[in-house]
Order: C-alpha cells, then structure tokens, then sequence
C-alpha cells in the first residue's frame, strides 16, 4: 500500500487564452516538478471492473491523431460522420458533466497526416494543431515519434507555443540533459483536493524509425528507470499515478509489469493504433488505448481507496458528428473547474477555418484513376510500384527505392486529389540519389528479399530493377545469400533495365532521405556516399506528375520481386 502525505497546495498554472489562429487555450491545473523522495511499494492487488460508480477520477484520452481534425464518413455506413475536433468537443461536453474529477489526455502521434500538420500559426509548423487541441481543454500530452515528422528545429518551435505540457521524460540530449522546452516531468495535476502524478515517455526505439538529422542530437533512455526514479517522487505526495505512453500495447504490458510495484496505477497508451474496447489490466495497472484518427474518445472511470486504484470502468466513445452536435444542442451539463460552455462552438469554428484553408489548396482533383492502387509492406504493390517508377522517370535514374511504411494509404478508383497524394505520403521526405556499385545494389535486394521473409520492417518498393529469389536452406559456399529466421534467403536473378546486373557497374538509385538516413535498416547496411540532394519534397514530384498527365493515370505492371519455391 501506498504511503500519503498529508494534502499539500500546489501552485496553478495561469490559465491561457483561447487560440484564434495564433495561441491556444490552457488548462488551468495544478502543476509541480521535483526530485526525490521514496515512496514505498504498492501492495499486491488488481482493480475490479465495476459497471456503476461513484468514481472519484475520469481521464478522457486519445492517441495517435495523425491531423484528423475533421469529420469522416463513418466506415460502418449509414451515410453517417465521425472524428474530429468538433465532434470531440461535444461529446467530451456531454461525457464530462458525469465525472467527479476529469483530466483530458493525449497519448502522441498527433502530427503527419494532413497538410494541417504543417500550417505555421503562432510562428510554427503545427500550430493549427496546438490550436485545436488546446481549445478542445487537453490537460497534457507526450510526443509521440511523428512530432519529429518535421525536424528538431519545428519541434522546439511548436513545444513552445503548446497550451499544455507535452512530456518524455525518456528523451534526453548527449549530456543527459531534456532540452527542449517540454519535455520535463513529472507533473502533479490537482482535482478539487486529489493530486494525480502525470508522467509521460516517447517511443522506446525513436532513433531506430526516425532520421537521425531529425533526432538532432535527441536520445533515449531506459524508460523503466526513468519512470522509476519519477514515481519514487510522486508515491509518497500523490493519490494515483498515471504515465501516458507511445510505446504500443505490447511494450506497456511489459512496463506494467516491470512497474507495479513501484506504485504505477495507470498507463494511457498510444502508437500501436488499439483499440480498446475495454481495458486491459497487466500486474494490477490499468491500461487503456483509443485506436486512432480521433474517431473515438476513451473515457476510464477510477475509484481510488488507501492510494490505489480499487475499481475501474472503461469504455470508448464513437465521435459521431450527429450524436455529438444533439448533445450539445439539447444542453448536456458542462462539470468541472476548467470547463468551458463555449469550447465546442470556438472548437468547430478552429475546424472551419483550418478545414477550408486546406481544402482551398488540396481539394482540387489532378487525375482519375480507374482501378485501386493498393499499398503492402511485405511484398510488390501497385501504389508502390507507380511510386517508384514517378520518381525513377523523374530523376533519370537506373532504379528507384521506396520504404513501404512512408506509404500511408491506398488510392481507390474514381477522382483524386492532391490531398489524396498527400495522405499517401504524409511525411516531408526529400528526393536524393545515390551512385551504387552494382555489387552495393545487389546487397540492398538480398536484405530486401531477406526483410520480406521477416517482420522487421516493411520492404522497400523498386522500380527499374526486377528479381527473383527463394528460400534455401542448405549451405553453399559463396553462394549470395542472407539469413531470415533460420531459413537463408538466395537471389536467384537481378535485371536492371531489362539487362542483367553488373556488379562492377555504377547504377543511379532514387530513394527518399530517409532510406538514405537509414542505411542500417534497409539498405543491408552498403555504406553510401554523399548523395545528389535535389531539393524536391516527394509528394510535390508526385503531384506534379500527376497533374502532368492530366488525366487517367493508368497502374504498372507488376512482377518485379518474385519469390520461387524453396531449394
């Protein structure tokens, strides 16, 4: 059992101003930071699920945004819509007038997605977003591994001008040191007399999926000896413990375990994209995830006794646009010290605004397809195959390469869009080329054929180049081959232009700076040098090329990686 201290009074934050276009709404709560103290144990005990209250906490949250802050039509039919910020606001207008005590989380991921992600407002790329969020009443946040999406430099930029604190407390620079303005902690958040101890981390394998250039000199550490050393100074002057984590539910399953004992009741979870339906309760901690998008709202309900969490209930709330505007037309009572009855209306008119602003540059339709482009991580798609042979023509270069996880959606038959295009690929990436030894080339399609028989990653998409490979479990000397969970992995053939693959020969090969940043991952670590930077984001070449043909944008022909039979 947790050991209290006697109630203590923390100074409150000054509460901000509504963002109209330039800052945001701030949520007026208790925030403390410090350093040691030991708390003791948590005893051994597992939270019951109840169906009714009296509940003396509810933490609202969401994860993984990804720019969703509009309405979309609702994938269960009906001619309905769901998401987005507006819709949140109401229904959070209505959910919040049944809880005794709310706090309104966000498990990170809220940038790529959407060209509004990278609207400057307030001087940075995002703050539509820090907009948005902050006059939807968010009390605290973590970052998440696509805040990086548009470098360090924007990062800083946009932690700056955020209405509430974004934390991770696992991301430090060279000297050990948080640098950027919001990533500190722990927070201790006051609710009429109960003290909640906020923590938060970041994604434990950041520099293993984010560009290193990005990153700027950002590391991780070990994220249970950081929450440990936070909660050893929380446990003894809080009522509960929550961390708010993009790790994934796996990963917090893990942290559950590793932390119930040094007194951690709930984990907020975010980057797997679950959802939850009801929590999940790993060693006694709570855990709960909300899909993603912002097309639901989790709502977890706390019963706390003796410094523990003694009962829960948790559940999702389907932002559907229709349930959401009744509510909050036909009056539902707004609880709570930072609540505020105009936040939906000052909320849908932020989404008006940023929605025609978008549409006013991205709305416009550039081609027509006539069937799907699909997209697939493990194997040749159409989407990536189109892709890649734009950048390759764009270029001139013998081949192209790209990462099948940069490729965020299908492209379905009918009108498309340059916001389309910009779903597809979301992320800012640039154009580069690289000059390759054949020999280099054929080790980047033997990891490739490799990656394609794993889980590690997805593979990468070609165009220009066409093989064939098997799975061959004998051993042969000198045979080009790669080891893939236990099965090695043979390239049986290679063409490039039609023309069989020369290892002495210097090829041309287009690719993303990401893949070219992360050379160890999926390129079979072939050492790169300096590349031709052309200067150009993707997705403009892309839109570019489309609006080029200018009209019926007609699908590759596939059957340029092939798996034969094993040996």
């Amino acid at each position: 059992m947790k050991t209290m201290r006697p109630a203590r009074t923390f100074a409150r934050r000054p509460a901000v101003v509504v963002f109209w276009l330039a800052v945001g709404l701030g949520a007026g709560l208790g925030a403390g930071c410090g350093a040691g103290g030991a708390g003791a144990a948590r005893a051994e005990s597992t939270p019951q699920a109840v169906a009714e209250g009296p509940f003396d906490l509810t933490l609202f949250h969401t994860n993984d945004i990804h720019g969703g802050f509009f309405a979309r039509p609702y994938q269960g039919g009906g001619g309905s819509r769901v998401g987005g910020f507006a819709a949140l606001a109401e229904h959070l207008a209505r959910e919040r007038a049944s809880a005794a005590r709310w706090l309104l989380l966000d498990a990170g991921d809220f940038m790529t997605g959407n060209p509004v992600c990278e609207l400057t407002v307030a001087g940075a790329p995002g703050g539509a977003m820090a907009a948005m969020m902050g006059a939807a009443g968010y009390h605290a946040g973590v970052i998440g591994n696509h805040e990086f999406d548009l470098g360090r430099d924007a990062l800083d930029a946009l932690m700056s001008v955020f209405p509430f604190p974004l934390l991770a407390a696992d991301l430090v620079d060279a000297a050990g040191r948080t640098s950027a303005p919001g990533l500190r902690g722990p927070l201790v958040l006051e609710r009429d007399g109960l003290r909640i101890g906020m923590m938060g981390i970041s994604f434990a394998a950041l520099p293993a999926i984010v560009a290193r250039s990005r990153l700027d000199g950002i590391e991780s550490r070990d994220q249970t000896a950081r929450v440990r050393e936070q909660l050893a100074d929380l446990v003894g002057r809080t009522d509960v413990q929550v961390l708010i984590s993009h790790n994934g539910v796996d990963p917090d399953r893990a942290l559950a375990r590793e932390l119930a004992a040094d007194g951690l009741d709930v984990i907020v979870g975010g980057h797997s994209h679950t959802r939850l339906e009801e929590p999940l309760v790993e060693a006694g901690v709570v855990i709960v995830q909300a899909g993603s998008g912002l097309r639901h709202l989790g709502r977890l309900d706390l019963r706390l006794a003796d410094g523990r969490v003694t009962h829960y209930r948790g559940r999702l709330v389907l932002l559907d646009v229709e349930g959401g505007a009744s509510a909050a037309t036909q009056g539902g009572a707004v609880a709570g010290e930072d609540a505020d009855p105009d936040a939906p209306l000052l909320v849908r008119d932020l989404v008006a605004h940023y929605e025609s602003t978008v549409a006013s540059v991205y709305e416009q339709v550039i081609g027509r397809l006539t069937t799907d482009l699909r997209r697939h991580s493990r194997q040749e798609s159409a989407l990536g195959s189109w892709l890649c042979d734009i950048l390759r023509a764009h270029t001139g270069a013998d081949v192209a390469v790209y990462n099948s996880g940069g490729i965020r959606k299908h492209l379905t038959s009918g009108p498309v869009t340059k916001l389309d295009i910009f779903e597809v690929l979301p992320f800012g990436n640039s154009l580069v080329v690289h000059r390759l030894p054949g020999s280099s080339l054929r080790a980047i399609l033997l990891a490739n054929a490799q990656a394609a028989e794993t889980d590690a990653y997805g593979i990468l998409q070609v165009s220009g180049v066409e093989y064939r490979y098997r799975e061959d479990n004998e051993t042969r000397a000198g045979g080009r081959r790669a080891q893939a969970n236990g099965a090695a992995v043979e390239l049986i053939s290679v063409t490039v232009g039609g023309q069989p693959l020369r290892d002495d020969r210097i090829y041309t090969v287009a690719m993303p700076d990401y893949v070219s940043g992360m050379g160890d991952v999926f390129l079979g670590g072939v050492a790169l040098t300096a590349p031709l930077e052309t200067g150009e984001r993707i997705t403009d070449i892309v839109i570019a090329a489309v609006e080029k043909i200018g009209g019926v944008i007609t699908p590759p022909r596939l059957g340029r990686i092939e798996k034969v039979g094993k040996r």
